[in-house]
């Protein structure tokens, strides 16, 4: 009889030990996530540091994490492989803290593609120390990360063009259109008929072009177009908008090298922990940081059709800007916008990323085709 009270006894210290255990586990315990990078490039790493912190008496025997991780953003290398569901990856571990015992755990991420990502939930679960039972709760810790995308030397893109090679036409574009002349040359074949110079080439024997210096008064604002098709909700073209992103931001960082003032128009949604983040970036000779942020924090979703984009800016366009608009798909409304603002002397090109260059030409307004880029085409 009294072994069968003493297990009675026993058993009972042991339940209400487990219980205290799981109950007040999650008193005076933090966890809290820290990132060394907020903003990198498609490809970059980065580390994710979960800080889990026990400030009390009582030991956790067993402490279950559950985080949630962007598809995008995956583990560099685990052990631990992750679970996919609704398009997150929930990446689990198992601890056991001490007493007033503070533990660090590291993971590298790797940033896949262009965009901006939260990373926030992480389930937490805690059982007593025989592990019958556990009790759970769900911790919202944001934390941001912005994924640039990759620029590259902007004559890496191949585009198709019915005159000269297209990486041509688009330094013609930044450096040469309305500028002013600095002399005469010979003529070579990268160059224009409309610059030859027929009064020396008669004096000279030979061939004679204008040749053109840039001045930093002039301005390049890339205008990004997000819709893909009327009505603009339906039609969401991702590689195509990724690639008018790609491009507008590998050419900036060329611009601005080159001293030229650039900015950035967009009638996309721009994602951010709140809704005032604008959709344009200011021409400036320090603006690639606020481009990049833009190209990352764009969204594939138009926030207006792109002709009432254009009708709302109307009086923002000047004579002393190139607007690089690139988009995929134009409609008419767009293109009667796009051509009288070319018949009052604002200076317009037009890069086509759509599959097969169906963005329709319009009278005046010089286009290129996207075709890729030429090590991809290798």
């Amino acid at each position: 009889m009294r072994e069968y009270l003493t297990f009675i006894f026993v058993a009972f210290v042991l339940i209400i030990v487990g219980d205290v255990t799981r109950t007040k586990g999650f008193s005076k315990l933090t966890i809290k996530r820290q990132v060394n990078k907020e903003a990198i490039v498609e490809g970059e790493e980065f580390r994710i540091t979960t800080i889990i912190e026990n400030k009390k008496l009582l030991p956790i025997s067993y402490l279950m994490i559950d985080e949630e991780i962007p598809v995008n953003l995956p583990r560099v290398s685990t052990g631990n492989s992750p679970t996919l569901l609704k398009g997150v990856l929930h990446y689990t571990s198992k601890y056991s803290v001490l007493w007033f015992e503070r533990i660090k755990i590291i993971h590298t991420n790797q940033g896949i593609k262009r965009g901006i990502y939260f990373i926030n939930n992480i389930n937490i679960s805690i059982g007593d120390i025989f592990g019958f039972s556990s009790i759970s709760t769900n911790l919202e810790d944001y934390v941001q990360i912005l994924v640039y995308p990759r620029t590259v030397d902007f004559e890496q893109f191949h585009f198709e063009s019915t005159n000269i090679q297209g990486d041509n036409i688009i330094k013609r574009w930044i450096y040469k259109d309305p500028l002013y002349i600095k002399g005469i040359r010979e003529y070579n074949v990268e160059d224009r008929m409309k610059d030859i110079h027929w009064k020396s080439s008669l004096k000279m024997d030979k061939l004679m072009v204008k040749d053109y210096d840039y001045t930093s008064d002039r301005e390049v604002i890339f205008i990004i177009d997000v819709q893909c098709g009327d009505p603009y909700w339906t039609y969401i073209m991702r590689e195509n908008i990724d690639n008018a992103i790609k491009i507008a931001a590998s050419i900036s960082k060329e611009t601005i090298s080159a001293g030229i003032a650039t900015g950035m128009w967009t009638n996309a949604q721009v994602i951010g922990f709140t809704n005032d983040y604008n959709e344009q970036v200011q021409p400036s000779l320090n603006s690639f940081q606020s481009i990049m942020e833009l190209s990352a924090r764009m969204d594939y979703s138009p926030r207006k059709k792109f002709h009432i984009f254009l009708k709302d800016r109307v009086q923002e366009f000047n004579n002393t800007s190139t607007y690089i608009v690139i988009t995929s798909y134009l409609n008419n409304e767009s293109q009667n916008i796009l051509a009288k603002l070319k018949r009052v002397g604002v200076l317009i090109k037009i890069i086509d990323v759509s599959t097969n260059g169906t963005v329709p030409t319009i009278l005046g307004i010089e286009k290129l085709n996207y075709k890729g880029e030429y090590n991809e085409l290798i």
